[in-house]
């Protein structure tokens, strides 16, 4: 009888230790965790996806890509897609939407698609929580689903390096100066390797820091002008008004001379009425008719 009571104890005891323990696990798993991973969650067989060649790519061949993937949470306009990351990002973060698109596993990378060279870029970390993925060299290998939210901004706390999306003023030198276009490229993982002839991409998108016009829109600023600039202004000021005031005095002498013209006509007409010889002599030399050569050379 006692040995029946410690067998049936030490079941107990161990039914007891193994509820213990699955309830531990299951706690653990489902608490809610305010702080993401340092470290992205790994797949259960990463050793392939490591293993595997990733596929490289010419601007040629990223151009003629199929854009497949939707990008979310960016600003549209009549030039394209634009990210603002430093404006804050009020919980609608950036991310990408693979739609009808159905693939089992993909590695999802960033490129500049304007380089005049082919440029290493580091896929933004996910913001997604509680999806794995593993990342390989720059890019990211997940299960695909509905959409994918990337970090807009952010700093890793030990290596003080940016995780999230880079601004494009950084990549001018690979551009000739033209404005940074970035795209992102997902190609399928199928049976251990990448299908490169699966590829696709998303549209083209900009990133800058943040918008100016936003913060610009209602302050009048002050034009600065140097020295030359004021004097110019000065002179045609008083260009201006020295032309209205011989533009008032030539419409009075204008006048001036139609009434002269119209008061010798008169005296011309009554000429012949004169009795004094010498009188009438002088006014038809004085109101003789004057050629305007003659008056030249005068």
């Amino acid at each position: 009888m006692f040995q029946l009571y410690s067998e049936n104890q030490t079941m107990d005891t161990a039914i007891t230790r193994s509820r213990d323990d699955s309830e531990s696990e299951w706690s653990s798993e489902d608490e809610w965790e305010d702080s993401e991973p340092s470290e992205p969650l790994q797949t259960r067989n990463p050793t392939k996806i490591e293993d595997a060649l990733v596929p490289s790519w010419t601007q040629d061949k990223l151009e003629s890509l199929p854009i497949q993937l939707t990008l979310i949470n960016y600003v549209k306009d009549e030039t394209g897609y634009a990210l603002f990351r430093c404006e804050p990002a009020n919980k609608c973060y950036p991310g990408i939407a693979f739609g009808t698109t159905s693939v089992g596993q993909v590695h999802l990378t960033v490129h500049l698609l304007n380089s005049t060279s082919h440029v290493q870029m580091r896929t933004p970390d996910i913001k997604t929580k509680r999806l794995p993925h593993t990342r390989v060299q720059n890019g990211l290998v997940f299960g695909t689903k509905g959409s994918i939210h990337f970090k807009k901004k952010c700093l890793d706390k030990q290596t003080k390096k940016d995780i999230a999306f880079e601004l494009g003023k950084s990549y001018l030198s690979h551009t000739g100066g033209i404005t940074p276009q970035f795209v992102f490229v997902a190609v399928p993982f199928e049976n251990g390797s990448y299908v490169k002839s699966k590829a696709f991409r998303s549209p083209a998108f900009r990133v800058f820091s943040k918008r100016q016009e936003r913060f610009l829109e209602h302050i009048q600023k002050r034009q600065k002008k140097n020295v030359e600039i004021e004097k110019l202004d000065t002179d045609i000021l008083d260009a201006e008004t020295t032309l209205r005031c011989l533009a008032q005095e030539l419409q009075r002498q204008t006048f001036m001379d139609r009434e002269m013209v119209k008061f010798f006509n008169e005296i011309r007409s009554n000429v012949d009425r004169i009795t004094d010889p010498t009188a009438k002599t002088a006014l038809q030399y004085a109101l003789r008719h004057i050629e305007s050569s003659e008056v030249a050379n005068l």
